[in-house]
């Protein structure tokens, strides 16, 4: 009976060929919003987490006690004993020193913030990669003394070409202004903007001098792969310092990253719900061009219950064939984005909230795939309810008498 209801479902669907279409398309439509547009995201959230990890913080960042997370640079007097970084390098194999603070960093006419990063240079190689990210110029391992690398956008917004000099301007750890001129040696380009747009690289022992913090560091970065075990082991293991992983460090991000998914879970909703509405329309029209063969059917012995089930039926063939065609269409519009990626640099040094810039590849969304079937068929379903328990209330008598 099952296999005859859907036999004859698949033959009234398409009975009103270009209803069912126009249904259909605004079906698969919202769909395949659903798929590009959390394809999409996942792409932007993945490349910003790669570039926390692997060019900012690595996956465990281990601060002076005193240091407060609100804080995105950690302040002088948090600073704490270089031997800290002894003990704890000798339980990891990618582990990082590091000395940053904040300055004024100014041309001929120009001034802007930056962040100085004093770090050892091997040491934040094996876990940064910095030197393969050289665009220009040389990494600080091979820098004259009074040469530093620079960021690429600050390098662009002051106009700083390599060989250039400017003057550093800052307050060290005794509490006094001091001010050095340096030389670009090289300029950087991480992907992560954070680090493009404010970071200055020196090694750790010229930064120690500038700020006065001869044997002092203000943090270490360590690559471990179990970060949330290990966060717990160094906070219980060691005293006078403080482990957090990146996670507890881009609270922002992350909270950014849920809110623009909730909003473009909102729009897709709208979008789903216009096409539901459609759905119900294509059905309950349905239903009313045929009273007089359903009315027939109930007349032959069907009963109420395969009555509903047959329009339930009709409507989840159209949620079913919407929601095959939408995942289509979403792999189709996410091609471009997956081979080409999305060009951030149209939009300048505009930020968007997420780590990243320059071109961001998008994903293949492979695990919204189920889900956006599913949930394409059980709306379509719910939207074909009324319709047919309209339908199985319809009286045969009355019916074939109109």
């Amino acid at each position: 009976m099952i296999r005859r209801l859907f036999t004859l479902a698949f033959k009234n669907i398409f009975r009103a060929r270009n209803r069912t279409m126009i249904t259909i398309i605004a079906y698969a439509f919202g769909i395949g919003l659903y798929v590009f547009i959390n394809s999409l995201l996942t792409g932007f959230y993945n490349t910003s987490v790669e570039n926390i990890i692997n060019k900012d913080i690595g996956e465990i960042k281990v601060m002076g006690n005193d240091y407060n997370i609100d804080d995105a640079i950690p302040l002088p007097e948090t600073f704490f004993e270089y031997t800290k970084y002894t003990d704890i390098s000798e339980q990891y194999e990618y582990c990082s020193p590091d000395m940053q603070f904040i300055a004024s960093i100014i041309t001929s006419d120009i001034s802007a913030k930056t962040v100085i990063r004093g770090v050892e240079t091997d040491k934040a190689d094996s876990i940064f990669h910095y030197s393969n990210d050289i665009v220009e110029g040389v990494w600080i391992d091979r820098c004259n003394d009074n040469e530093v690398v620079i960021g690429g956008r600050i390098a662009h917004s002051l106009n700083l070409k390599l060989g250039d000099m400017f003057t550093l301007i800052f307050k060290n750890r005794d509490g006094n202004f001091d001010a050095f001129d340096l030389n670009v040696g090289g300029i950087i380009s991480t992907g992560n903007p954070n680090i493009d747009r404010l970071s200055i690289f020196m090694p750790l022992a010229k930064a120690q001098e500038f700020m006065a913090a001869n044997g002092l560091i203000s943090g270490i970065s360590i690559k471990t792969k179990k970060y949330n075990t290990e966060k717990i082991k160094i906070n219980e293991t060691f005293t006078g310092v403080s482990a957090y992983t990146w996670e507890d460090l881009s609270e922002d991000f992350l909270n950014l990253d849920k809110m623009k998914s909730g909003f473009s879970s909102i729009l897709i909703f709208m979008i789903v719900i216009v096409a539901t509405v459609g759905i119900f329309n294509t059905i309950l029209l349905g239903m009313f061009e045929r009273k007089r063969e359903v009315g027939m059917l109930k007349a032959m012995g069907m009963s109420r219950r395969q009555i509903e089930l047959l329009f339930s039926i009709e409507g989840g063939i159209i949620g079913f064939v919407g929601s095959v065609a939408g995942i289509a269409f979403g792999f189709l519009i996410n091609l471009p984005f997956v081979i080409k990626g999305f060009d951030l640099s149209v939009y300048g040094d505009m930020d968007i909230g997420y780590p990243v810039q320059g071109v961001v590849k998008s994903l293949w969304g492979f695990e919204f795939i189920i889900p956006a079937l599913i949930l394409g068929v059980i709306i379509a379903v719910l939207a074909s309810y009324y319709p047919a328990r309209r339908a199985a209330r319809l009286e045969p008598v009355k019916t074939l008498r109109d």
